[in-house]
């Protein structure tokens, strides 16, 4: 039976750690704290090297999980960004000239995504979400949620997850 691939996206406390938690024989790798609340099976991690050490453990396959579940994918990514800033020693992206370190930080980040989607596990990805609305051609306005990442990463996580789902 083929592994599900979930990204789940909501505001704060909207259920989604609680409902990924769920899934068969879950491990969080939990960047809020909140999964503690739901599951013993989690480590809380604060920084890339934390988050990196764990992910690694589960990816080798010394466990008993089924399912990984990563939360709070936006703070995955502000480590990454982090880890480059440090790294080329500058505070901003642009102080490195032109798109060098977004590239560094958008091929880092994505390098763990593409390693967990590819992982012979459940896999549950969980964002915060942005709300937005738009206007039609005719001035109507809708309301609209997307999860919280920019619109590139946003386009190619659609790409590689099998579901894509809103908890509110």
């Amino acid at each position: 039976m083929d592994k599900v691939k979930l990204w789940l996206y909501g505001r704060p406390f909207s259920g989604k750690t609680k409902f990924a938690t769920e899934f068969p024989n879950v491990f969080v790798i939990n960047t809020d704290g909140n999964a503690r609340f739901f599951t013993k099976n989690v480590a809380v991690v604060k920084n890339i090297n934390e988050f990196s050490e764990k992910l690694n453990w589960f990816l080798r396959g010394e466990h008993k999980f089924d399912t990984l579940v990563i939360d709070v994918l936006e703070h995955v990514h502000d480590f990454v960004r982090e880890y480059y800033l440090s790294k080329f020693d500058i505070d901003h992206e642009t102080d490195l000239g032109y798109g060098k370190a977004w590239t560094a930080i958008k091929e880092g980040f994505w390098t763990i995504i593409n390693k967990v989607a590819t992982a012979d596990y459940n896999v549950i990805l969980i964002s915060h979400e942005v709300e937005y609305t738009e206007v039609s051609k005719i001035g109507k306005e809708t309301t609209k949620y997307k999860p919280s990442l920019n619109d590139k990463l946003h386009d190619r996580m659609c790409g590689i997850m099998q579901l894509v789902g809103r908890c509110y």
